[in-house]
């Protein structure tokens, strides 16, 4: 249950001496090499429930405040973005973010730890299925980040440490992890790039043929109703693959319904959540509850009911059964730090506690993700990046605007020349 649960989460990214913080870097020794699920046996009930109700926390709130008809998001990648700054802070800020990603209760260090078996749970858990989790540090080389900081989101996280702000760079990395689904993160200048303290990175990527794959003969133009909506506007016609779905497991609910579509070896798979309807008759499409009202009632209690009663249709009580699931591409971009911002995270855009991270104080000035899912006949490809802003003054001495300049000589104080610029564009070579 605990790889299911993983999954979920995924579909609902130069060193200095350490100053005074609270974290033990791991000592070194000769590591155990596990297997992928070895590593997922691993992570505990605790960071499990933790995660599954951040995800349905998170998600219920970009529902209410996200306008769009259609999304694709990953907590997973928020978490350990967020994660990763829990790390690097101190006092209330790191009081204000246990509280957010449901950590209260447990230690630093076994956080650290549970996180290095998720992520690398999830690299090559079988032959069909390919998930990358990637995370990645960039500070300014004006500030210096902690050394132990440094060390574990090395050893945990297997991040990449970057001494250096290159926004080219930054968005190279980015579309290599996603393997070009997102070719860049962020559309500032280089310049503008220039202007941030540290900037967090977490990528998430997924691409798994289904175990039991659709006839691409069966999909053809179907109607699929839209909530709200009567007369002509009711439905919308798209490509909708069919099959028999004798060889999915379900929950059937009393307001709600749950199909499960694994990936290769079975051990990932993908929920579809189905309000029911009022009636079975094929023509009758009011449902018992709103998919908003659906989404108000996800818990990690519920979810895990959901999951304790799954059943193959050899096991209901239908003579017939069909299955029906539309193709679909969705890309978002999320503005997460006005949902934190709602949760009632304020400290870290405020005057947060970073000093576990780097040398420079600062705030979060940008919580961001994109995302990507393409899902046809023949599996799913998704991706996600998280990026988190750290800004803050950076004393500065930038001759961007008008000035004059005096050449001199320091021997005799004789000035030889000197004038003004006001419009450096004149200069011609």
């Amino acid at each position: 249950m605990k790889k299911l649960l993983i999954f979920l989460a995924f579909v609902m990214l130069f060193v200095a001496c350490d100053n005074s913080n609270n974290l033990t870097v791991k000592p070194e020794e000769e590591e155990e090499i596990l297997t992928s699920d070895e590593h997922a046996a691993l992570v505990s009930d605790k960071i499990v429930e933790a995660n599954t109700n951040f995800a349905f926390k998170t998600f219920k709130k970009i529902s209410e405040l996200d306008t769009a008809q259609n999304s694709c998001y990953s907590p997973l990648s928020l978490s350990l973005v967020l994660q990763i700054l829990y790390n690097g802070s101190g006092g209330e800020t790191a009081a204000e973010l246990a509280d957010l990603l449901l950590l209260n209760g447990i230690e630093i260090n076994d956080l650290n730890e549970q996180n290095s078996h998720l992520i690398r749970s999830l690299i090559a858990p079988d032959e069909g299925i390919k998930i990358e989790v990637a995370n990645s540090i960039w500070c300014n080389s004006n500030f210096n980040l902690v050394a132990s900081f440094v060390a574990n989101m090395q050893n945990f996280y297997l991040a990449d440490i970057f001494n250096y702000l290159d926004v080219n760079a930054a968005n190279d990395w980015v579309k290599e992890k996603t393997h070009g689904l997102i070719d860049k993160i962020t559309d500032e200048s280089p310049e503008e790039f220039l202007n941030h303290l540290v900037v967090l990175l977490n990528v998430i990527y997924f691409k798994g043929d289904w175990t039991y794959k659709f006839n691409p003969q069966k999909t053809y133009p179907s109607q699929f109703y839209l909530e709200n909506e009567s007369g002509e506007n009711s439905y919308r016609i798209t490509d909708i693959m069919h099959s028999s779905g004798l060889d999915f497991t379900y929950y059937f609910g009393e307001e709600f319904s749950v199909a499960r579509l694994p990936y290769g070896a079975d051990k990932i798979a993908m929920y579809i959540l189905l309000p029911n309807k009022v009636s079975e008759f094929s023509w009758e499409t009011e449902t018992k509850i709103s998919l908003d009202e659906l989404i108000s009632q996800l818990d990690y209690e519920t979810w895990t009911n959901c999951l304790d009663n799954f059943i193959s249709i050899y096991q209901g009580e239908y003579s017939l059964f069909e299955f029906a699931l539309p193709k679909f591409k969705l890309e978002n971009t999320f503005d997460l730090k006005k949902i934190l911002k709602a949760l009632g995270v304020h400290n870290i855009f405020g005057s947060p506690d970073f000093s576990n991270l780097f040398d420079g104080g600062g705030y979060v000035g940008k919580v961001a993700q994109k995302t990507l899912i393409k899902v046809d006949e023949f599996g799913t490809e998704a991706a996600a990046v998280t990026q988190v802003n750290v800004d803050g003054e950076i004393p500065q001495f930038k001759a961007n605007r008008p000035f004059i300049y005096i050449l001199q000589d320091d021997r005799s104080k004789s000035i030889l020349f000197m004038g003004k610029v006001t419009n450096p564009s004149g200069f011609k070579k």
